[in-house]
């Protein structure tokens, strides 16, 4: 058998050459979350934001200003329990995270 490559993220710094950082916090959530992203010094524009369920159907749909490279905006989704994905588009990038919503 054949082992898949694991990396490990120990900071939430942008690294080297990384054009998109992206936090949800917490996670798990009640559905009221923070989402945080850095997509490097200097840079402004807008971060678009959606989050689907598991069944692929989006349940929210935000845009939100980056100013000098960062955005913190607080996001709700009153959904049921289960496992979202957090899509997160900026400067070019798409960064895909995944969210737990417990009740």
């Amino acid at each position: 058998t054949t082992s898949a490559t694991v990396s490990v993220i120990s900071s939430c710094r942008l690294a080297e050459g990384q054009a998109l950082a992206v936090n949800v916090m917490p996670n798990p959530s009640n559905g009221n979350f923070e989402l945080r992203v850095n997509v490097g010094e200097g840079v402004n524009g807008v971060a678009m934001v959606s989050i689907y369920n598991m069944a692929g159907q989006m349940v929210a749909e935000l845009n939100t200003p980056i100013a000098n490279g960062q955005t913190s905006t607080s996001v709700s989704i009153p959904q049921v329990a289960g496992v979202y994905m957090v899509v997160v588009e900026a400067n070019g990038n798409v960064v895909t995270e995944q969210i737990m919503i417990s009740e």
